[in-house]
């Protein structure tokens, strides 16, 4: 899986919003039982060039994110230029990783 510039530039922004404390994240609301529950808003981290798609996502899912493993964060229904599987969907995105024939 090869990243354009774009989509890179959007996973580093997003990867970059989880230093931030919850606290003074602009788009961050408390959710149900503290920092974990917080909504973040992110980048769709689709291959399609130039995708402005912003979603809402629990910070805890956020965080299940492996980068060790190239797993990306995208809008449901936005396309990749490589097959994936698919770790967690939810209605309104999914995360999604390199597909790889065992």
């Amino acid at each position: 899986m090869f990243f354009t510039v774009d989509q890179a530039y959007r996973i580093n922004r997003n990867r970059l919003r989880l230093l931030e404390p919850v606290a003074e994240l602009a788009w961050s609301v408390t959710g149900l039982s503290g920092d974990n529950d917080a909504l973040l808003e992110v980048y769709c981290e689709c291959s399609a060039q130039y995708c402005s798609g912003k979603l809402v996502v629990r910070r805890s899912d956020y965080e299940r994110l492996k980068p060790e493993r190239r797993q990306l964060l995208v809008a449901a229904g936005h396309e990749l230029d490589s097959p994936v599987h698919i770790t967690l969907r939810t209605d309104t995105y999914e995360i999604v990783e390199p597909w790889r024939p065992y």
